[in-house]
This record gives C-alpha cells, sequence and structure tokens, in this order.
C-alpha cells in the first residue's frame, strides 16, 4: 500500500488563520483497505480555496476607485492654476488704462518742452513792443478828429495876436509870415470820391491884397456860409463871423471844397461867386485848406481838394469848435 506523505500547505499566515488544520498522519501508517483512501486531494483544494478567499476579492465592488479620485484630483488641481492665472495678471482694462495714462504723460511731456512758449521770449517780445512806438492813427472821413490822447489846450501865438484851443494831437508852427495848426493824418475823400490820407491845415495869415488862389478869378461857393459864434471873444473882437466854402475858379469838377475862408460880416449862398477883396478885407487872413500827405504833414505839402459832402458829423464840429475858440486881441 502506498505511503500517506504530509500535506505541504503554503506558508501563509492568513491561510492557517481561515483553513483548519487537517489531522497529523504518523508516517508509516497505511490505509485500513481498500476503501480507504488518501486525503491528499482534499487538502490541496481546500488550500487552493483558502489562498484565493486571501488574494482575490469575491466583488469587485470592494476594489478601490482609484482613477475616479485621481482625476478629480487633476481637475481641481487645473482650476486652481487657472484661478492663480487669472488673478496674478492685471486684467484688460487695467492694462489699457495704464497705456493711456502714459500717453497723457508723454504729451504733457513734449507740450511743456518743446511746444510751449518761452514766457521769456514772450516777455522780451512784449517790451520790445511797448518800446516802439505806436503807429497814428488815420481816421476815417467824417470822423472827429479830436484828440483822445489829451485835454484840448489853447495856444497863444508868439507872432500873431490871436489865440485859440486846439486839440492835443494838432501840431502848431508859429513864425513870423504865418501860423499853422495841422491835424493828424487822417482818409480824406477827394472832389473825383476816391479816398486819400492827408491832413487838415488851418492857415492865420496877415491882412493881404493879393491871394494866389484867386489867380484864375472869383470863387464860387459851393455850400451856404456857416455863422459861427465865438465862444469867448475878447474886448473888441466880434461876436461872431461867417465861414465861407470855397471852390476856386481853376477847380472844374463841381461841388469841390478848395478852402474855407473866415469871411467877417459877408456871408454866401450856395454857387453865388466870392470875390477876392471880400476875402483881403479881413484882418488876420484866416483860412481851412487841406493836403495829401501820409505822415508828418504839413502845409508845404500837395493841397488836395475835398468834396463838400464832408463837411458834416465830427468832421465838421471839430473844425467848427476849434474856429469858435479864436481869440483876437487887437
Amino acid at each position: 500500500m502506498p505511503d500517506i506523505n504530509e500535506p505541504q500547505l503554503p506558508e501563509t499566515s492568513e491561510v492557517s488563520e481561515r483553513a483548519p488544520s487537517a489531522p497529523e498522519v504518523p508516517k508509516g501508517i497505511m490505509s485500513a483497505g481498500p476503501s480507504m483512501t488518501t486525503i491528499q486531494p482534499q487538502q490541496d483544494d481546500e488550500v487552493e480555496q483558502a489562498s484565493q478567499a486571501v488574494t482575490e476579492p469575491e466583488d469587485e465592488d470592494f476594489l478601490p476607485d482609484e482613477e475616479p479620485y485621481e482625476e478629480t484630483d487633476r481637475v481641481d488641481y487645473l482650476k486652481s492654476l487657472n484661478k492663480q492665472k487669472k488673478s496674478s495678471g492685471p486684467k484688460k482694462w487695467q492694462i489699457i488704462l495704464i497705456v493711456m495714462t502714459i500717453i497723457e504723460l508723454a504729451a504733457v511731456a513734449g507740450y511743456w518742452f518743446l511746444i510751449r512758449p518761452d514766457p521769456s521770449k514772450s516777455n522780451d517780445t512784449s517790451q520790445q513792443a511797448s518800446d516802439q512806438p505806436a503807429p497814428a492813427t488815420v481816421p476815417s472821413a467824417g470822423s472827429s478828429t479830436t484828440s483822445t490822447s489829451g485835454e484840448p489846450t489853447e495856444y497863444a501865438s508868439e507872432n500873431f495876436p490871436i489865440s485859440m484851443t486846439i486839440p492835443a494831437d494838432w501840431t502848431p508852427s508859429d513864425s513870423a509870415d504865418k501860423l499853422t495848426f495841422t491835424s493828424p493824418v487822417m482818409k480824406l475823400t477827394d472832389n473825383t470820391g476816391s479816398t486819400v490820407s492827408g491832413a487838415v491845415i488851418i492857415t492865420v495869415r496877415n491882412q493881404q491884397t493879393k491871394l494866389d488862389e484867386f489867380k484864375d478869378g472869383n470863387a464860387t461857393a459851393v455850400l451856404e456860409s456857416d455863422h459861427l459864434v465865438y465862444s469867448s471873444p475878447a474886448p473888441g473882437q466880434r461876436d461872431s463871423t461867417y465861414l465861407s466854402f470855397l471852390q476856386y475858379a481853376g477847380t472844374t469838377v463841381t461841388g469841390s471844397l478848395d478852402a474855407m475862408y473866415i469871411t467877417g460880416n459877408a456871408g454866401y449862398q450856395k454857387g453865388q461867386n466870392v470875390p477876392e477883396a471880400d476875402v483881403t478885407g479881413v484882418d488876420p487872413l484866416i483860412t481851412v485848406s487841406f493836403v495829401e500827405c501820409d505822415t508828418k504833414c504839413s502845409d508845404t505839402d500837395p493841397p488836395v481838394t475835398i468834396s463838400s459832402t464832408m463837411w458834416t458829423g465830427d468832421f465838421k464840429t471839430t473844425i467848427e469848435t476849434i474856429l469858435k475858440s479864436i481869440q483876437i486881441t487887437a
């Protein structure tokens, strides 16, 4: 009869804890008869089942769910990185604001250092402008020739027994043969209707016997004579006089005004002849004439004939005011 060998169990603590130990069979003991079998196959099956119970779980549901856990952690990690990127960098509108601020600062700096006028140069220019004399103003035709730079002043001649009040910007010239007062430069309308630059000249002369202005014959009154009342006549001076507007015989344009004359007691209607004798009988001889000039005008400049239509407004008032202020002391 074959020998019954001792079974060889796996050296596993789990197996020893789960499977019951088989009864030990002493060596040399044989089976009792034909019906007796060995216990090795049964023991091998039990050992295999015990081993499977330890190494293999009975149900897959008990396995740890490792993959879903790892995927969730990865997603959370990526989200945290994305949040860090968004929070760590400046936002788009902040970048735009910073760029615009830099541009504005650059523009201000460019203006301040490159374009802005130099105040020192501006002051120099202003100083130069203030040092230069102001250009002479040219009143328009019919405008006042009264000075705006000061009060009218009374001028008493050293060569003639006469005085009168003139605007401060009128220029006197006193000599033995004549006394003149010259207005500032102004615009005059000549007898052709053109505008010229010129001045008004008031002339005082001694009584004359012959006048070159009447060499071609009698003059003509282009306007009715004005009756002037002296504002403050001197003792022995007449209270009033006539101012007559003459066109010389050599002037062919109708309505031309060559000069104005103080004619004393003689007044004229428009179109009436004015003989030389009526003018030379007045002492002193006082006339108002016109010259064409640009600057520093005087009675030596070329005479100009103006249109009689200029005798109006401030032009008329200024000249009349000067003539009314005349005082004759002898």
